[in-house]
């Protein structure tokens, strides 16, 4: 007779209930195996998303990080170049400046000289016993101030 067959001959009560408990632990156990298979296929598909999730080369996270790397790589490099250049024109903008600054001193003193000397030639009271001698004063108190 077979093994399977003997299996079945079992006489005693104890026998019995041994064989059951152990039909019942290997139905739990193939129960189990088969929960676990079914557990790891979902996992499996999971995996295989969030790998291509991470690693797709059109729309993965990596080509997305290295695109924003490069991003920030020309991004830092152009804001570089526009502080060097705002500084230049910064340093251009003060010469200019400073250089407007010595003409407008040049020019508000030259000015100020010519007021003076309008009001000393309109303060002045023409001398003279003619009209010729009148002018003649005026035009040396002119001549005067513009020396």
């Amino acid at each position: 007779m077979s093994i399977v067959g003997d299996l079945f001959k079992v006489s005693t009560i104890p026998q019995r209930i041994m064989l059951g408990s152990a039909a019942v632990a290997l139905v739990a156990a193939t129960g189990y195996n088969v929960v676990q298979a079914i557990d790891n296929r979902h996992l499996s598909k999971q995996v295989t998303q969030l790998d291509g999730r991470i690693n797709n080369p059109r729309t993965g996270y990596v080509v997305r990080l290295s695109q924003a790397e490069t991003n920030t790589a020309t991004c830092t490099s152009a804001v570089g170049r526009q502080t060097a250049a705002v500084k230049a024109q910064g340093q251009r903008d003060a010469a200019t400046l400073a250089a407007a600054q010595v003409r407008y001193d040049r020019e508000h003193a030259a000015r100020v000289r010519a007021e003076n000397s309008a009001a000393s030639i309109l303060a002045h009271t023409p001398q003279g016993a003619t009209v010729a001698d009148r002018v003649a004063d005026v035009d040396a108190q002119i001549l005067g101030d513009l020396k």
